[in-house]
């Protein structure tokens, strides 16, 4: 027998005899996504996936809101709430003593 091009695999009907061919699994195209690179869990694994990928082409940085608060510090308008920060300072650091072990 010549086998050309590819061949999925057969299987076949214990119950008819008849034999049918399996469609592949890999490469097959589902709602725009390939199945090979369809997570194998359900549609919450999906949705994490779509969720890490957001934030993997999300930048770190935001370039706007950098220029704008550079901008209000050249200008002299960027005033800071001493009492704001303060408290900042002071919840982070206990914080950060509350995770130490």
């Amino acid at each position: 027998m010549k086998v050309t091009g590819p061949q999925h695999p057969r299987t076949s009907d214990i119950s008819t005899g008849k034999t049918r061919e399996q469609e592949p699994s890999k490469g097959k195209i589902e709602k725009g996504i390939a199945a090979s690179e369809r997570p194998a869990g359900n549609h919450t694994s999906l949705t994490m996936n779509r969720i890490r990928e957001v934030i993997k082409s999300t930048p770190d940085v935001r370039s706007e809101r950098v220029e704008a608060l550079r901008e209000r510090i050249r200008s002299g308008s960027y005033k800071v709430n001493a009492d704001r920060l303060a408290e900042s300072m002071l919840t982070e650091s206990l914080r950060e003593d509350l995770e130490k072990p």
